[in-house]
């Protein structure tokens, strides 16, 4: 990602200060920033907000550079008033920046213009901490607003009075037709004035259900195109409050539409669509059963060779086989990178050396991430996916992504749309209706197929990323040795069901 780099298991934002303003900024070279995140999502997400923040500063100091600057020493007049117990006040970033790099200078001979540095730097930071924590709390309690109000809502929207506008700004408002959700997304924004997460929430939510419903004009969206939305989403195995906060945005979305001046909707689609999903949503997602898994292989991407776009071709079909035979996640299996599968060896039980295929699940590579700090791992190919060609097809695959046709949602999830996708296939084709078993079935199958077979718990956990909480598994090398992976893989099997070829 340009502009971000990962230091010290956070990512950081540097930028070059333009020549010409080097000086203004204190002699120093380059801006910094730390984003506070170990998640590249969440990075990827403020970059933008920092971009502008870079250049509100670059045109700060070029605006600056053109006031003259007092001959008055500035350390000594802030060094007179200093008092420790009260944060000093500056008229600009860059007026801080100068005071610090003139602060800097003196500090290694005097002993109290180093306890001035100290000071307004863990002030700055301190502040930028109590900014961060200010903008998700608001964020927050927008949501939960948000949740109320759409609850205690009548069946009819109450109008309120309109605030004069100018003729002409009516004429401009409705001389250039809405034709896409996406652009009711500012006049959200204008009437809510939410957060930066939410907005970054608002545009997911839109992308995704223009994935469900299809890209119209606001005014075509009737409610059988949110109740669709809402079981896509349940669909995925999404948490049922996340859920309801999704359809909650939306319902948010077209209220500001139908309250702009003029209105861009006759109607709110969200009104009356059902959000309590009973004990059925509340329940633990379910491991897939044998019958489940013959009637996904006995399903066209398997049996016929049907590669549909919305499954982004080849990842329709190995994707759910990498899954079942891995037990990864599916955001793990998205992100892979041909180089992510590499010829290892081990030495077996005779002390002899053996080769062995393997899928790391790492964030080394440009734009993965990893769950939490047991995600990282490395998993044996299984025989199985070597005869089906894996490994062939691993070799023909010359680009950053193992699945190319893998398209990522605006916040960074490369399988946002395959979830979709494969949701409705095993809806629709497959015929499994129960609501509770989603793409991660095939982890929870996998994993109490090692039970069965009686695979070591340590080594089981290894395998799929699970942490037991073991003090004694944060020693050792990085990754897990390679015998008892490859001995529990070969474990694994799946009596009764009939692999594609």
């Amino acid at each position: 990602m340009e502009y971000v780099i990962r230091r010290g298991g956070t990512y950081h934002y540097r930028r070059r200060i333009p020549a010409d303003l080097v000086a203004a900024y204190g002699g120093k070279k380059e801006f910094q920033k730390a984003l506070g995140t170990a998640d590249y999502k969440e990075a990827r997400t403020l970059r933008p907000h920092v971009d502008v923040e870079f250049n509100n500063l670059l045109a700060g100091l070029r605006a600056e550079m053109a006031i003259p600057v007092a001959e008055t020493d500035p350390v000594v007049l802030n060094a007179e008033t200093w008092n420790p117990y009260k944060p000093i006040a500056f008229s600009s970033e860059a007026e801080r920046l100068r005071f610090e790099a003139a602060l800097e200078s003196m500090a290694g001979s005097d002993s109290e213009v180093a306890a001035m540095l100290a000071d307004i730097r863990s002030e700055g930071r301190k502040l930028d901490k109590q900014r961060r924590r200010k903008e998700e709390m608001k964020d927050a309690i927008r949501a939960v607003l948000e949740e109320q109000r759409v609850s205690l809502a009548p069946s009819q929207p109450v109008q309120q009075p309109p605030e004069p506008v100018p003729a002409t700004s009516v004429a401009k408002a409705s001389s250039k037709p809405v034709d896409s959700l996406s652009a009711l997304v500012p006049i959200w924004i204008k009437s809510r004035d939410p957060g930066k997460a939410a907005i970054a929430t608002m545009h997911a939510t839109v992308e995704r259900f223009e994935v469900s419903a299809g890209k119209h004009a606001p005014r075509f969206y009737k409610r059988p195109h949110v109740n669709k939305f809402r079981d896509d989403l349940q669909a995925t195995g999404l948490a049922p409050a996340t859920l309801r906060s999704r359809v909650g945005m939306l319902r948010a979305l077209f209220s500001a539409a139908m309250n702009n001046d003029p209105p861009l909707v006759d109607a709110n689609p969200c009104q009356g669509v059902k959000t309590d999903l009973g004990n059925v949503a509340k329940t633990a997602r379910l491991p897939f059963e044998r019958a489940d898994i013959v009637a996904i292989m006995g399903s066209p991407v398997f049996s016929a060779g049907a590669r549909p776009k919305g499954g982004a071709g080849e990842a329709s079909y190995w994707l759910p086989l990498l899954a079942m035979y891995t037990g990864c996640r599916m955001e793990e299996l998205g992100q892979l990178s041909p180089k992510d599968i590499k010829h290892d060896h081990y030495r077996d039980r005779d002390d002899k050396e053996q080769p062995v295929s393997v899928i790391y699940i790492t964030d080394d590579g440009e734009n993965q991430g990893l769950k939490n700090y047991a995600s990282r791992r490395r998993i044996p190919v299984h025989n199985d996916l070597v005869k089906l060609g894996f490994i062939e097809y691993v070799a023909n695959q010359k680009g950053a992504r193992l699945f190319p046709l893998l398209r990522a949602d605006n916040q960074g999830r490369e399988t946002a749309r395959f979830s979709y996708w494969f949701g409705t296939y095993l809806r629709g084709v497959c015929k499994i209706t129960d609501k509770r078993k989603t793409f991660h079935s095939f982890r929870h199958m996998f994993i109490d197929t090692m039970r069965e077979v009686g695979v070591e718990e340590a080594t089981s956990q290894a395998l799929t990323g699970h942490t037991s909480g073991d003090i004694s598994r944060n020693y050792g090398g990085a990754f897990h040795p390679l015998r008892p992976l490859v001995e529990a893989m070969a474990k694994y099997k799946l009596p009764g069901v009939k692999l594609p070829g």
